[in-house]
C-alpha cells in the first residue's frame, strides 16, 4: 500500500496545520477576567470550590513561626 500525496501532508495538510495553529494561538492569547484582579478580596473567610482546586476568600497570611504550629513546607 502506498501513500498518496494527500496523506503525506500535501497542501490540504499544510492548510489544516496552519488553521490549527492559528486557532490554538487565538485561545492562548484570549484575556480572562482574572487578569484585572490586583489585590485580594476583602470578605468573610470562606472556601470556594473543592479541596483539589479551590480558593480561600478572606484569608490572612499566618506568620512563619508561632506557638503551637510550624511551617512544614513553603
Amino acid at each position: 500500500m502506498t501513500l498518496d500525496n494527500g496523506m503525506r501532508g500535501g497542501k490540504v495538510g499544510k492548510i489544516y496545520l496552519l488553521f490549527a495553529l492559528l486557532l490554538t494561538s487565538f485561545f492562548s492569547y484570549a484575556s480572562t477576567p482574572w487578569e484585572t484582579v490586583s489585590t485580594p478580596l476583602v470578605a468573610d473567610a470562606r472556601a470556594v470550590g473543592s479541596y483539589a482546586n479551590g480558593c480561600l476568600i478572606g484569608a490572612v497570611a499566618l506568620p512563619l513561626e508561632g506557638e503551637g504550629f510550624q511551617v512544614v513546607s513553603c
